[in-house]
C-alpha cells in the first residue's frame, strides 16, 4: 500500500511540479522557443521528465520531445534514441524518428542510418518504417542539394 500511494505521488509531482511548463506543453498554437521555455521555467530537466513519464499525454510527451531537443541537443540525441527503440506510444516512436533526423542528421548521420536500420530489424510497424524511410529520403535530397549548391556564390542559397 506505502509503494501504491509513494507512485502515486511521484506521478503526481511530476505532473504538477510545474503548471506553466504543462499548459505551455499542452498548447497547440504556440512554438516552443528558448525564450517562451524560460519564461515559465520549462527547463530540459523537467522536458526530459515528461517525455519519460509514460503516463503523460502523448501530446505534452511530443511537446516535450520537442523541447528537450530544443534545450539540450546532445542530450536530447540519445533520450529521443532511446525513446525510437522502446517507446510503448507508436507516435512518440515516430515524433522520435522524426526530431532525430531533423535535428541530428547533418551532424550525424551515420549514427541516424544505423539507429534507424537497428529499429526496423527489430520490427518497428508499417507506420514508423515509413517514416523513417521517408526521412531519409529527405536527408538525401538535402544531402544532394547541399552538394550541388554553389556555397561560395553570395546569394546562393543555403541550405541548413
Amino acid at each position: 500500500m506505502m509503494r501504491a500511494l509513494a507512485a502515486l505521488f511521484c506521478l503526481l509531482s511530476v505532473a504538477y511540479a510545474n503548471p506553466k511548463a504543462n499548459l505551455l506543453l499542452d498548447t497547440i498554437d504556440v512554438y516552443l522557443t528558448e525564450a517562451n521555455m524560460a519564461s515559465v521555467g520549462l527547463d530540459a530537466a523537467y522536458a526530459e521528465r515528461i517525455l519519460l513519464d509514460e503516463a503523460q499525454r502523448r501530446y505534452r510527451r511530443v511537446r516535450a520531445l520537442g523541447a528537450l531537443a530544443i534545450l539540450a541537443p546532445d542530450r536530447a540525441f540519445e533520450v529521443l534514441a532511446a525513446r525510437l527503440r522502446v517507446d510503448p506510444d507508436p507516435e512518440v516512436r515516430i515524433q522520435a524518428a522524426i526530431h532525430l533526423n531533423r535535428v541530428f542528421a547533418t551532424q550525424r548521420e551515420p549514427e541516424i542510418r544505423q539507429l534507424f536500420e537497428a529499429v526496423k530489424a527489430q520490427g518497428a510497424t508499417p507506420k514508423l518504417r515509413a517514416i523513417m524511410d521517408g526521412e531519409l529520403r529527405r536527408l538525401e535530397a538535402h544531402l544532394e542539394a547541399r552538394r550541388v549548391a554553389p556555397t561560395s556564390t553570395p546569394g546562393a542559397p543555403r541550405l541548413h
